[in-house]
């Protein structure tokens, strides 16, 4: 009881002693925080990147008129998935002068329930003008479409798919830097092509639109034989099992500097943190004193001083949980493969603590012994 009462007490001069000081030792601490965690974030991150690159086989698959209880199937029954990409697909369009215009590379923009999947499976795409897709038009086919600003269009007006069955007309509902269909757009199956003669070959047309979504994911180990048996018999057997890849390291280089920054940034805010908290600790030199003189023994008197600084990183922490969707955004802004859990919190909170105890250890120590040596004492 006597300890628990002296810990509140030095902890209350801390935090009475200068109120500007522990506002921003406590932004520092939560900077600090955030340093720690990326730098975790980064260095799975490029493991993920790397295995997905060299370690794992890839399976691809065709996907169409998914629904929120397909993708709970895979994510139940398979081992999480690291990597995710999707095929962009072929688009053919009339122009304003009734001209055929072909664009290979039109993205998917898949519905929120496909993030369950990985958090990457939407590109990002800037929206220049008008609006993006709403939930509703994601999951239902409205016709609606965003199509490249640099096409000749604008919002409102009406692009015409060209069709043997029948032209397709999707409303333009903004732009952006790329084409964009919605995965509603291929949940139906639709023929939408114009064929030189007949339909007696797939391959005998003068133009198509792509009405599939292909898919290709790393899996963070190899599925086992019944594992790929499941998956294939999921995807009615449209399943295809690709070698590793042998893709540049551009994302790993990324990473690698990205964690290296990240790393120099938390050194310095550490030495900074430690000179503001050594600070506070002189504030307590008088108070230290009178404890000292009713017979705390020093080793007593530093450990005390540690929990108040422990406080510090625990209420740090605290508050880095409470903004997670914060560092969730800019994780996924990054468009980094690894998003931070509860495992990742706990282990920065034992190393930042284990790094804050240990290098104050030396200077509460000195605290402790003259506590009056600043004042004249």
């Amino acid at each position: 009881m006597k300890y628990k009462t002296l810990y509140f007490s030095l902890l209350k001069t801390y935090l009475k002693s200068d109120v500007k000081l522990n506002i921003f030792i406590f932004l520092i601490s939560l900077c600090s925080v955030f340093s720690f965690l990326l730098f975790n974030v980064g260095k799975k991150s490029s493991e993920y990147a790397y295995s997905s690159m060299y370690d794992r086989s890839k399976y691809g698959f065709e996907i169409t008129d998914y629904t929120t209880d397909d993708i709970n199937f895979i994510t139940d029954n398979f081992p999480e998935i690291t990597f995710i990409t999707c095929g962009k697909t072929a688009i053919s369009y009339l122009t304003k002068d009734g001209m055929i215009c072909k664009f290979y590379g039109c993205i998917q923009r898949f519905p929120a329930y496909f993030e369950q999947l990985h958090h990457n499976i939407n590109p990002a795409y800037p929206i220049k003008s008008g609006r993006d897709f709403t939930k509703e038009e994601l999951e239902k086919d409205m016709g609606k479409i965003i199509v490249d600003s640099e096409s000749g269009f604008s919002v409102g007006d009406t692009l015409t798919l060209p069709s043997d069955n029948g032209n397709v007309e999707l409303e333009i509902i903004g732009t952006s830097d790329n084409f964009v269909l919605p995965f509603s757009f291929f949940s139906s199956d639709k023929d939408i092509a114009v064929y030189n003669t007949s339909k007696d070959s797939m391959f005998d047309y003068i133009c198509k639109t792509d009405t599939s979504v292909n898919i290709n994911v790393a899996f963070k180990r190899d599925l086992s034989q019944e594992e790929a048996e499941r998956l294939y018999n999921a995807v009615n057997g449209n399943l295809e099992i690709t070698p590793p890849s042998t893709a540049n390291g551009g994302n790993l280089l990324f990473y690698a500097y990205s964690g290296t920054f990240v790393a120099i940034a938390s050194v310095f805010t550490a030495i900074q943190l430690l000179t503001l908290m050594l600070h506070l600790a002189e504030n307590c030199s008088e108070q230290l004193s009178v404890i000292k003189t009713t017979g705390c023994k020093d080793k007593y008197a530093v450990a005390l001083l540690m929990c108040v600084n422990l406080t510090y990183v625990l209420a740090a922490f605290i508050a880095s949980i409470v903004l997670l969707p914060l560092l969730v955004y800019f994780t996924k802004q990054l468009r980094l493969e690894y998003i931070p859990r509860l495992d990742d919190y706990l282990i920065s909170f034992v190393i930042f603590s284990a790094i804050m105890l240990i290098s104050t250890l030396p200077g509460l120590k000195r605290t402790v012994r003259n506590p009056l040596r600043k004042r004249g004492g």
